[in-house]
């Protein structure tokens, strides 16, 4: 009976895992900065900043790069209640560089969260109708925009990038950067079956005509996050356009993992806030997937502790598990250029399910925070 469990549960994981793997076989590469010509589409990089004067200059240097027509990017920085010096660097990048554009704001308004009220005032005053997003703490590179705006055909209303935490070599920023590669190859493979599942604010774009088509953030303003994957569902629900992923080095935004599991802990509680909202569907789906996770990790170990399975089957169960998952990370990390270390990955499969659980719960039910 628990043998037959285990062997129907590694199946219905393993062909979960194969449609991902399938997503991701059949995404395209965008094409490299060279290749696309004029005219290129007016677009407009929004990002929100609170607080971020150490992390703001290394992004807007990065933005400033970009391989890109002058004339067709606008950089809009909206300085959220900072008190430190985010609105000075906005204001003296403004005063700099004629693409880009300061907006401040003193106090936010009481029926909408922060960062959706910041981005939604970048929006009004964008003049692109591509929108491109990320954070003050993410390093785009130089080809980013040329190649997100490059995957806006004429039915497509966003597009789906990945933002890979980059480990500092501390045991928890390790975790969370290989993480941070997990999750993103699952937006990326699952918005190629036209079943989005999920996708960040650090690499995203839409266009702003289907923001306003999807009545903006106005249906999620009960949650403080939300701005990137409860949009997605709204487009997808609704059939705005299509939702695409973004492959390869050029789409693939930096930043950094977060050192202390304090840190962890906050960003991973804030960004899973948001999945209760989710639609059903989704929400089954990956109740289904993560209790595999989960399921496959801690019942094999603790039915053999318990005497209850014999460790041959155990062992079986882990290792299959493990070289599924481990086959989906390469071949997503090839595709970005990215390694894989065997060490981190181990840790990854055996520690990280668990602390997922404690992620999702608290950011359920308790009390959870911009910045």
């Amino acid at each position: 009976m628990i043998t037959g469990f285990l062997v129907l549960l590694l199946t219905v994981y393993g062909l979960i895992l194969m449609w991902l793997f399938w997503g991701l076989k059949k995404a395209k590469t965008p094409q490299s900065p060279a290749a696309i010509n004029d005219p290129v589409p007016d677009v407009s990089v929004i990002l929100a900043a609170h607080n971020e004067e150490k992390n703001l200059p290394r992004c807007l240097s990065a933005l400033a790069k970009q391989d890109y027509p002058k004339h067709r990017m606008q950089v809009i920085v909206v300085n959220d209640r900072s008190t430190d010096r985010t609105g000075v660097i906005a204001e003296e990048w403004a005063h700099r560089d004629p693409r880009f554009h300061a907006i401040h704001i003193r106090k936010t308004r009481g029926d909408r969260p922060p960062k959706k009220y910041a981005i939604e005032r970048g929006i009004h005053q964008a003049s692109g109708e591509i929108l491109l997003f990320t954070d003050a703490d993410c390093m785009p590179p130089a080809g980013w925009v040329r190649g997100m705006a490059s995957l806006f055909s004429p039915g497509t209303a966003m597009v789906v990038g990945i933002t890979f935490l980059r480990s500092d070599n501390t045991f928890w920023s390790r975790l969370r950067s290989l993480d941070s590669l997990w999750n993103g190859l699952i937006a990326v493979a699952s918005a190629v079956q036209d079943f989005p599942l999920t996708c960040g604010g650090g690499n995203l774009a839409y266009r702003k005509s289907a923001f306003e088509a999807a009545g903006g953030f106005r249906q999620f303003y009960h949650s403080l996050s939300g701005d990137d994957d409860l949009l997605m569902h709204t487009f997808h629900k609704k059939r705005l356009g299509k939702i695409v992923p973004a492959i390869g080095s050029h789409a693939l935004v930096v930043s950094n993992a977060p050192r202390t599991w304090r840190q962890l802990f906050r960003q991973k509680r804030r960004h899973l806030s948001a999945s209760k909202y989710y639609p059903v569907e989704k929400k089954i789906f990956l109740a289904i997937f993560q209790g595999g996770i989960l399921l496959l990790t801690a019942l094999p170990i603790l039915l053999t502790a318990s005497g209850h399975l014999y460790w041959p089957v155990a062992l079986f169960v882990l290792s299959a598990k493990l070289a599924i998952d481990h086959r989906f990370l390469q071949s997503g990390s090839r595709i970005f250029d990215l390694r894989v270390s065997w060490i981190d990955f181990l840790f990854y499969e055996l520690v990280y399910p668990f602390a997922v659980v404690v992620f999702a719960i608290s950011g359920w039910f308790g009390k959870v925070t911009w910045k």
